[in-house]
């Protein structure tokens, strides 16, 4: 799964939206129905209409791909919220695709940069 999240992620990046969005149903069918999986489905249809947005200026997910400063900060905080054992499992769910989207963020940086 961790390949098609990834090829997820570049798709949504590049603006591919329709084809992120086959990505996305094709994910969804490989993830049982547990509630932290809901969850984590729930956050990747998040990111694509945060993305398809005309006024994605003015919605965190897109700004957070800005600065590398504030990716870290966004995935330490994903990460505490992820292993929080009082979240409850489809918030845990959330927040790991989230942590998922921070990690991949920054991996595409340092690629980019090196």
């Amino acid at each position: 799964m961790k390949r098609d999240l990834t090829y997820f992620f570049t798709l949504l990046l590049d603006r591919k939206l329709k084809e992120a969005e086959e990505s996305l149903n094709e994910l969804a069918q490989e993830l049982d129905g547990s509630k932290e999986n809901e969850g984590f489905l729930r956050a990747l249809e998040g990111l694509t209409l945060a993305f398809k947005s005309p006024e994605e200026k003015y919605l965190y997910a897109p700004t957070l791909t800005s600065s590398r400063k504030m990716i870290e900060k966004a995935r330490l905080e994903f990460q505490e919220h992820y292993r929080n054992p009082l979240h409850d499992p489809y918030d845990r769910g959330y927040f790991k695709a989230m942590m998922e989207f921070t990690e991949f963020l920054l991996k595409t940086q340092l690629e980019d940069k090196g």
